[in-house]
């Protein structure tokens, strides 16, 4: 911890604040804790009383880890979330994050537009919920300013990598395997509709005995496929497990790369495969859960950078409980 910062407020009495007249028979306010430079004082915490009866909202960041219910009852719970709070307003001065209220005024009018009001409407209805102008403007002014730290100094350096995203799939989601395969493939197709199905069969069998004789499969491919959206050398495509047709995808899932399936019926005739390529692949069902996936682990490592920072702060700093809590 580093040493005390010497200020005025070390020089003031830490048991009260007398009047200006100094009145020795009426107690005025008195000081809680101090931070550096910065007080908490009794007033504070009967302010923030005051906010939790009225149900106003709670600084999200400034609440961290404690409960917003400890507050109504713990005195030490609300000196910590004070104490977050001259942290925040500390550093925000420091690194000259402070905005205008020219900046504040603009936020507030694009509040009431994306809430189809005007700036004087909104401010009515905040005041029927027991908010008045003054206050709004500086919640408004603080939640700004302090999202503007974070992002200075925690949000802007937290990364989330492709495998911390894929372990937190496997340990969250159970029907997620280890690795599939990636299988690109050619096909012959041969259409039961020309002929009937007995036809094509046939007409299958014989295109794999040429390729089975060593003729080029994307000759043959050429020359007999009856697939209406042939490509050339008769390319199907890529896919993963899962992602295939359960009868095709079983009539390759042992065939070696360059070697064919069997002739296999699926619901819309026959092919016969051609496996081009083959590898193992993370489960598909991990990709489509990947944002939702970084979207958590991100949340989670904000919490514990945000967390550690606090701490680190407060470790810098010189704080003093005046009165037990």
């Amino acid at each position: 911890m580093k040493k005390p910062i010497l200020s005025l407020a070390l020089f003031l009495p830490s048991v009260f604040l007398a009047k200006a007249a100094w009145s020795a028979d009426r107690i005025v306010d008195r000081i809680v804790a101090i931070m550096n430079n910065e007080i908490i004082l009794e007033s504070d915490i009967k302010n923030l009383e005051k906010s939790l009866s009225q149900e106003k909202p709670l600084d999200e960041f400034s609440l961290l880890n404690l409960k917003a219910e400890d507050l109504k009852t713990s005195r030490k719970s609300q000196i910590d979330y004070l104490i977050n709070e001259k942290i925040f307003d500390s550093e925000i001065k420091r690194l000259n994050l402070s905005i205008t209220q020219a900046a504040v005024d603009d936020e507030i009018r694009e509040i009431a537009k994306r809430n189809q009001m005007k700036k004087e409407e909104l401010f009515v209805a905040l005041k029927n919920q027991g908010m008045d102008q003054a206050e709004y403007q500086n919640l408004i002014r603080s939640k700004k300013e302090k999202t503007s730290l974070i992002e200075t100094e925690i949000t802007t350096r937290l990364r989330i990598s492709e495998d911390e995203i894929y372990s937190e799939c496997q340990r969250t989601i159970p029907q997620v395997k280890n690795a599939v395969q990636e299988f690109t493939v050619a096909n012959l197709f041969f259409n039961p509709k020309k002929g009937g199905e007995s036809s094509a069969q046939e007409r299958a069998k014989a295109a794999y005995e040429r390729l089975k004789g060593g003729e080029n499969f994307e000759v043959v491919a050429e020359r007999y496929s009856e697939d209406p959206n042939f490509t050339a050398g008769g390319l199907l495509g890529t896919f993963k497990s899962g992602e295939f047709s359960a009868e095709l995808e079983a009539s390759i899932k042992d065939v070696d790369v360059g070697q064919l399936s069997p002739v296999t019926k699926a619901k819309n005739g026959f092919y016969i495969l051609k496996v081009l390529a083959k590898k193992s692949v993370r489960d598909p069902l991990c990709d489509k859960k990947k944002d939702e996936l970084r979207a958590k682990l991100f949340d989670r490592a904000f919490q514990k950078q945000l967390k550690n920072w606090l701490e680190s702060k407060k470790e810098d700093s010189f704080v003093k409980i005046n009165h037990p809590v």
